[in-house]
């Protein structure tokens, strides 16, 4: 029952992790904890929620409160 995301998704900080998610047409950021990885996934513990939808790629060029058109895959 792990909620577990791609690890390219993951964006390291001096105080902990974060990930983008899209929101209502803007990026949202949100400070996770994660726990056990494996080559591709990890799992996060806290800060999102099943059902939130994790920016992946093109997080480089983005930032809290930008509109933003995404493709789910």
């Amino acid at each position: 029952n792990a909620l577990m995301i791609p690890t390219e998704s993951v964006i390291p900080e001096l105080s902990g992790k974060k990930v983008f998610l899209y929101k209502n047409g803007k990026v949202s950021a949100a400070q996770i904890t994660t726990g056990i990885r494996t080559e591709d996934r990890i799992q996060v513990t806290s800060g999102i929620s099943k059902g939130d939808t994790v920016i992946t790629t093109g997080i480089l060029q983005i930032g809290p409160e930008m509109p933003v058109n995404v493709t789910i895959k």
